[in-house]
Protein backbone atom coordinates (compact mmCIF):
# COMPACT_ATOMS: atom_id res chain seq x y z
CA UNK A 1 0.00 0.00 0.00
CA UNK A 2 1.26 3.46 -1.05
CA UNK A 3 -1.03 6.12 0.56
CA UNK A 4 0.15 9.58 0.00
CA UNK A 5 -1.71 12.83 1.89
CA UNK A 6 -0.72 16.21 1.00
CA UNK A 7 -1.79 19.91 1.72
CA UNK A 8 -0.58 23.31 0.28
CA UNK A 9 -1.93 26.97 0.64
CA UNK A 10 -0.85 30.15 0.45
CA UNK A 11 -2.33 33.45 1.76
CA UNK A 12 -0.94 37.01 0.33
CA UNK A 13 -1.90 40.59 1.38
CA UNK A 14 -1.30 43.97 -0.15
CA UNK A 15 -2.86 46.92 1.45
CA UNK A 16 -3.33 50.21 -0.57
CA UNK A 17 -1.38 53.58 0.12
CA UNK A 18 -1.37 53.86 3.70
CA UNK A 19 -3.86 50.66 4.29
CA UNK A 20 -3.46 48.05 6.61
CA UNK A 21 -3.29 44.36 4.94
CA UNK A 22 -3.37 40.88 6.84
CA UNK A 23 -2.73 37.31 5.81
CA UNK A 24 -4.10 34.32 7.82
CA UNK A 25 -3.64 31.20 6.21
CA UNK A 26 -3.73 27.00 7.35
CA UNK A 27 -3.49 24.06 6.23
CA UNK A 28 -3.89 20.10 7.46
CA UNK A 29 -3.40 17.08 5.95
CA UNK A 30 -4.49 13.71 7.92
CA UNK A 31 -4.00 10.27 6.82
CA UNK A 32 -5.70 7.54 8.67
CA UNK A 33 -5.04 3.74 7.73
CA UNK A 34 -6.02 0.52 9.55
CA UNK A 35 -4.21 -2.53 7.94
CA UNK A 36 -5.05 -6.32 9.07
CA UNK A 37 -3.54 -9.22 7.21
CA UNK A 38 -4.25 -12.11 8.67
CA UNK A 39 -3.02 -16.01 7.21
CA UNK A 40 -4.17 -18.78 9.60
CA UNK A 41 -4.74 -22.97 9.05
CA UNK A 42 -7.00 -23.89 12.06
CA UNK A 43 -10.23 -25.52 12.45
CA UNK A 44 -9.41 -29.00 13.40
CA UNK A 45 -7.57 -29.04 10.01
CA UNK A 46 -5.57 -31.94 8.80
CA UNK A 47 -2.72 -31.69 6.09
CA UNK A 48 -0.04 -33.45 4.37
CA UNK A 49 1.89 -31.80 2.22
CA UNK A 50 5.57 -31.29 0.74
CA UNK A 51 5.71 -27.86 2.46
CA UNK A 52 3.89 -25.44 4.09
CA UNK A 53 4.16 -21.46 4.60
CA UNK A 54 1.60 -19.14 6.45
CA UNK A 55 2.48 -16.06 5.95
CA UNK A 56 1.13 -12.28 6.74
CA UNK A 57 2.70 -8.90 5.93
CA UNK A 58 2.94 -5.59 3.92
CA UNK A 59 3.90 -5.19 0.68
CA UNK A 60 4.80 -3.35 -1.92
CA UNK A 61 2.86 -4.78 -5.11
CA UNK A 62 4.20 -1.85 -7.63
CA UNK A 63 1.72 0.53 -9.86
CA UNK A 64 -2.02 1.19 -8.15
CA UNK A 65 -5.01 1.21 -10.56
CA UNK A 66 -5.43 4.50 -10.03
CA UNK A 67 -1.62 6.62 -10.22
CA UNK A 68 -2.21 7.56 -13.67
CA UNK A 69 -5.14 9.69 -13.06
CA UNK A 70 -3.65 11.00 -10.04
CA UNK A 71 0.00 12.04 -11.55
CA UNK A 72 -2.16 13.40 -14.44
CA UNK A 73 -3.66 16.15 -11.82
CA UNK A 74 0.32 17.11 -10.82
CA UNK A 75 0.04 14.78 -7.60
CA UNK A 76 2.70 12.56 -7.00
CA UNK A 77 1.03 8.95 -6.12
CA UNK A 78 4.39 7.51 -4.90
CA UNK A 79 4.94 9.63 -2.12
CA UNK A 80 8.90 10.39 -3.70
CA UNK A 81 9.11 13.86 -4.18
CA UNK A 82 7.49 14.71 -0.44
CA UNK A 83 10.35 12.07 0.33
CA UNK A 84 12.83 13.80 -1.56
CA UNK A 85 12.19 17.25 -0.01
CA UNK A 86 13.14 16.43 3.46
CA UNK A 87 16.02 13.81 2.01
CA UNK A 88 19.21 16.00 3.78
CA UNK A 89 16.75 15.99 7.63
CA UNK A 90 14.90 12.79 7.84
CA UNK A 91 17.56 10.43 9.47
CA UNK A 92 17.34 6.42 8.45
CA UNK A 93 15.57 7.02 4.94
CA UNK A 94 18.88 5.81 2.74
CA UNK A 95 20.55 2.48 3.01
CA UNK A 96 24.15 2.51 3.03
CA UNK A 97 24.34 2.95 -0.50
CA UNK A 98 22.36 6.07 -0.47
CA UNK A 99 19.50 4.45 -1.80
CA UNK A 100 15.88 5.75 -0.95
CA UNK A 101 14.35 2.68 0.98
CA UNK A 102 10.57 3.55 0.03
CA UNK A 103 8.87 0.40 -1.58
CA UNK A 104 11.50 -1.94 -0.96
CA UNK A 105 9.08 -4.38 0.67
CA UNK A 106 6.55 -2.51 2.96
CA UNK A 107 3.98 0.18 3.12
CA UNK A 108 4.82 3.83 2.32
CA UNK A 109 2.72 6.44 4.17
CA UNK A 110 3.36 10.13 3.54
CA UNK A 111 1.47 13.26 4.89
CA UNK A 112 2.61 16.57 3.82
CA UNK A 113 1.43 20.16 4.82
CA UNK A 114 2.91 23.37 3.53
CA UNK A 115 1.35 26.89 4.76
CA UNK A 116 2.64 30.50 3.53
CA UNK A 117 1.54 33.87 3.99
CA UNK A 118 3.11 37.20 2.52
CA UNK A 119 2.12 40.70 3.91
CA UNK A 120 3.25 43.42 1.28
CA UNK A 121 1.85 46.33 3.37
CA UNK A 122 2.07 47.11 7.07
CA UNK A 123 0.14 44.59 9.10
CA UNK A 124 1.26 40.75 9.35
CA UNK A 125 0.52 37.52 8.23
CA UNK A 126 0.50 34.04 10.35
CA UNK A 127 0.83 30.52 8.64
CA UNK A 128 0.03 27.10 10.31
CA UNK A 129 0.61 23.91 8.89
CA UNK A 130 -0.41 20.46 10.56
CA UNK A 131 0.62 16.93 9.33
CA UNK A 132 -1.22 14.13 10.95
CA UNK A 133 -1.03 10.29 10.29
CA UNK A 134 -2.45 7.50 12.24
CA UNK A 135 -1.69 4.33 11.53
CA UNK A 136 -2.43 0.52 12.81
CA UNK A 137 -0.93 -2.56 11.30
CA UNK A 138 -2.30 -5.92 12.35
CA UNK A 139 -0.47 -8.89 10.78
CA UNK A 140 -1.29 -12.29 11.98
CA UNK A 141 -0.18 -15.92 11.18
CA UNK A 142 -1.09 -18.68 12.91
CA UNK A 143 -1.56 -22.21 13.10
CA UNK A 144 -4.03 -23.44 15.43
CA UNK A 145 -5.62 -26.72 16.62
CA UNK A 146 -4.45 -28.43 13.31
CA UNK A 147 -2.60 -31.76 12.19
CA UNK A 148 0.37 -31.09 9.59
CA UNK A 149 2.84 -33.38 8.13
CA UNK A 150 5.34 -31.90 5.69
CA UNK A 151 7.53 -34.25 3.85
CA UNK A 152 9.56 -31.72 2.37
CA UNK A 153 11.22 -31.73 -1.16
CA UNK A 154 14.11 -33.15 -2.41
CA UNK A 155 16.12 -30.40 -4.17
CA UNK A 156 18.19 -30.94 -7.62
CA UNK A 157 21.53 -32.91 -7.32
CA UNK A 158 24.08 -30.62 -6.34
CA UNK A 159 21.67 -27.77 -4.69
CA UNK A 160 20.32 -27.49 -0.95
CA UNK A 161 16.68 -26.76 0.04
CA UNK A 162 17.53 -23.78 2.49
CA UNK A 163 13.86 -23.41 3.35
CA UNK A 164 12.07 -24.35 6.06
CA UNK A 165 9.51 -27.55 5.84
CA UNK A 166 6.95 -25.31 8.09
CA UNK A 167 7.15 -21.63 7.72
CA UNK A 168 5.03 -19.52 9.95
CA UNK A 169 6.08 -15.76 9.05
CA UNK A 170 4.95 -12.17 10.06
CA UNK A 171 6.32 -8.67 8.97
CA UNK A 172 5.33 -5.14 9.28
CA UNK A 173 7.50 -3.16 7.39
CA UNK A 174 5.94 0.54 7.08
CA UNK A 175 7.46 3.39 6.55
CA UNK A 176 5.95 6.46 8.00
CA UNK A 177 6.98 9.86 7.00
CA UNK A 178 5.58 13.46 8.68
CA UNK A 179 6.43 16.44 7.04
CA UNK A 180 4.75 19.77 7.95
CA UNK A 181 6.55 23.77 7.08
CA UNK A 182 4.83 27.30 7.85
CA UNK A 183 5.99 30.23 6.60
CA UNK A 184 5.24 33.75 7.79
CA UNK A 185 6.60 36.96 6.29
CA UNK A 186 5.77 40.47 6.23
CA UNK A 187 7.91 43.70 5.82
CA UNK A 188 9.93 45.78 8.47
CA UNK A 189 7.71 47.79 10.87
CA UNK A 190 5.18 44.43 10.92
CA UNK A 191 5.15 41.19 12.76
CA UNK A 192 5.32 37.37 11.26
CA UNK A 193 4.41 33.88 12.68
CA UNK A 194 4.63 30.63 11.53
CA UNK A 195 4.19 27.33 13.12
CA UNK A 196 3.94 23.20 12.28
CA UNK A 197 2.95 20.87 13.90
CA UNK A 198 3.78 16.82 12.70
CA UNK A 199 1.59 13.99 14.48
CA UNK A 200 2.32 10.60 13.98
CA UNK A 201 0.90 7.43 15.86
CA UNK A 202 2.13 4.06 14.52
CA UNK A 203 0.59 1.04 16.11
CA UNK A 204 1.77 -2.62 14.89
CA UNK A 205 0.30 -5.77 16.09
CA UNK A 206 3.25 -8.50 14.27
CA UNK A 207 2.40 -12.08 15.33
CA UNK A 208 3.30 -15.29 14.53
CA UNK A 209 2.23 -18.89 16.28
CA UNK A 210 2.08 -22.22 16.53
CA UNK A 211 -1.28 -23.15 19.02
CA UNK A 212 -1.99 -26.68 20.06
CA UNK A 213 -1.19 -28.46 16.95
CA UNK A 214 0.96 -31.43 16.16
CA UNK A 215 3.82 -30.53 13.47
CA UNK A 216 5.55 -33.25 11.88
CA UNK A 217 8.46 -31.56 9.91
CA UNK A 218 12.45 -31.51 9.88
CA UNK A 219 12.49 -27.91 10.07
CA UNK A 220 10.06 -25.35 11.38
CA UNK A 221 10.36 -22.21 11.61
CA UNK A 222 8.11 -19.59 13.37
CA UNK A 223 9.28 -15.74 13.04
CA UNK A 224 7.58 -12.44 13.52
CA UNK A 225 9.60 -9.03 12.67
CA UNK A 226 8.85 -5.41 13.10
CA UNK A 227 11.11 -3.09 10.70
CA UNK A 228 8.88 0.00 10.95
CA UNK A 229 10.21 3.12 10.71
CA UNK A 230 8.76 6.78 11.29
CA UNK A 231 10.19 9.88 9.91
CA UNK A 232 8.80 13.70 11.15
CA UNK A 233 10.02 17.02 10.28
CA UNK A 234 8.30 20.58 11.24
CA UNK A 235 10.36 23.59 10.19
CA UNK A 236 8.82 26.84 10.50
CA UNK A 237 10.13 30.56 9.11
CA UNK A 238 8.96 33.78 10.16
CA UNK A 239 10.64 37.21 9.14
CA UNK A 240 9.40 40.77 10.54
CA UNK A 241 10.19 43.37 13.02
CA UNK A 242 7.89 41.08 15.55
CA UNK A 243 8.61 37.62 14.51
CA UNK A 244 7.32 34.26 16.47
CA UNK A 245 7.57 31.03 15.68
CA UNK A 246 7.20 27.27 16.67
CA UNK A 247 7.50 24.16 15.45
CA UNK A 248 6.68 21.02 17.13
CA UNK A 249 7.05 17.10 15.88
CA UNK A 250 5.56 14.22 18.01
CA UNK A 251 6.34 10.61 17.37
CA UNK A 252 4.02 7.61 18.95
CA UNK A 253 5.24 3.92 18.30
CA UNK A 254 3.35 1.19 19.83
CA UNK A 255 4.72 -2.56 18.78
CA UNK A 256 3.69 -6.21 20.22
CA UNK A 257 6.05 -8.50 18.10
CA UNK A 258 6.12 -12.17 19.24
CA UNK A 259 6.48 -15.71 17.67
CA UNK A 260 4.90 -18.39 19.82
CA UNK A 261 4.87 -22.14 20.28
CA UNK A 262 2.03 -23.07 22.57
CA UNK A 263 0.41 -26.39 23.83
CA UNK A 264 1.91 -28.27 20.63
CA UNK A 265 3.93 -30.78 19.40
CA UNK A 266 7.15 -30.86 17.25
Amino acid sequence: ITQVGAAAGVAISAGAGQQTGYGFEGVAAVNELNNTASATVEGGAVMTVDKLNVSAYDSDLGAKKYDDYINARNLDATGTTYIDNVRDTADGLHDEDGDLKIGQTGNTIVTAALGITATGSKGGGSSAAISVSDINNDFNAAVTDSTITAKGVTPPAGTADDTPDVNVFAKSDTLLIGVAAGVGAAPKGSFAGAGSLTWQTLTNDTTASIGTSAIHADRVNVNAVNGALGVNVAGQVSVGKTALGLAIGYNLLENTTGAYIKGSTL
